[in-house]
C-alpha cells in the first residue's frame, strides 16, 4: 500500500478525482500508509492543515520509523505547496539541526521556497549549492539556488556562491542560478549566455516558466545596461 502511493507519487499529475480517495486513506491506521498518502497529495495539490500535519509528523520521525528518503519527499511536498503558513516555521527549523544533510538540505528548501530565510537555512542552501562533498544531486541544488533567488536580498557571500555555481556542469542548475542572480541585480558577463540559451530553449528542456524569468531578467539587464550608458554619456 506505501509502494502504491508512492507509484501516485511519481506520476507527473493526478486527476482531482482520485484526490477525495487518497484523503479518505489518511484515516488508516498504519501510520507509514498514511504517510505515503499525504506525500503523494502534498505532492500533487494544494493539501489541508491535516494533511500537512501528517507531513510534519514524517519530518519530525520522532519514532524513527521514517527513512531519510520518506522525509526528503514529505519536505519538498511542503515546497511544492502554493503557501504555508509561518507557524510551520519554527518547527522546520528545528529539524535544520537534524543529523541527516539530505533531510536538513530538503527543509532549507522548503523554507528558502516560502519564507525570508534565517541565517541557519541560508548557510545549508549555500552549502547544497556549493555542493563541495559531491552529495547533492541536481535537483536539490537547482532547488536551492530558486530558494535563494526568492529571497529579497543576497548577501555577498550568497551571491560569490551563486556565481561559482554558473559553471557548475549540469544545465539545469546553471539555469535556476542565473535566474536567482538575475533576480537580485546586475548578472555577472557569464550568466547572459544561460539566460539566452534559456529563452531559446532549442532542446525542449526548460519548463515555461523559467523561460517567463530569463525573458523578464534579460528585459531588466538591458534597462540597466541603458541607464549606464546613459550616465557615462552625461558625464562625457
Amino acid at each position: 500500500r506505501v509502494n502504491a502511493a508512492t507509484a501516485l507519487k511519481r506520476q507527473p499529475i493526478l486527476s482531482e478525482q482520485v484526490r477525495p480517495f487518497l484523503e479518505a486513506v489518511l484515516q488508516d491506521k498504519e501510520e507509514r500508509v498514511r504517510a505515503a498518502v499525504a506525500i503523494a497529495l502534498g505532492w500533487h495539490f494544494s493539501v489541508p492543515d491535516t494533511t500537512l500535519q501528517i507531513l510534519l509528523e514524517v519530518i519530525a520521525n520522532k519514532n524513527g520509523i521514517y527513512r531519510a528518503v520518506h522525509r526528503v519527499n514529505a519536505a519538498t511536498a511542503l515546497k511544492r505547496q502554493p503557501t504555508l503558513s509561518e507557524q510551520v516555521c519554527p518547527f522546520l527549523e528545528a529539524v535544520l539541526q537534524d543529523k541527516e544533510k539530505r533531510v536538513r538540505a530538503a527543509v532549507a528548501v522548503a523554507l528558502g521556497w516560502h519564507f525570508p530565510a534565517s541565517d541557519s537555512t541560508l548557510q545549508i542552501l549555500l552549502e547544497v549549492i556549493a555542493n563541495k562533498n559531491r552529495q547533492y544531486g541536481v535537483e536539490e541544488r537547482a532547488n536551492a539556488a530558486f530558494a535563494l533567488g526568492e529571497q529579497s536580498i543576497l548577501s555577498e557571500q550568497a551571491r560569490l556562491v551563486l556565481e561559482a555555481a554558473l559553471q557548475d556542469k549540469e544545465e539545469k542548475v546553471k539555469a535556476k542560478t542565473a535566474i536567482a542572480l538575475g533576480r537580485h541585480g546586475k548578472l555577472p558577463n557569464t550568466g547572459m549566455p544561460i539566460l539566452l540559451d534559456i529563452l531559446a530553449d532549442k532542446d525542449d528542456r526548460y519548463e515555461v516558466k523559467d523561460r517567463d524569468s530569463a525573458a523578464f531578467i534579460l528585459g531588466e539587464q538591458l534597462k540597466l545596461l541603458e541607464s549606464v550608458r546613459s550616465a557615462l554619456e552625461a558625464a562625457l
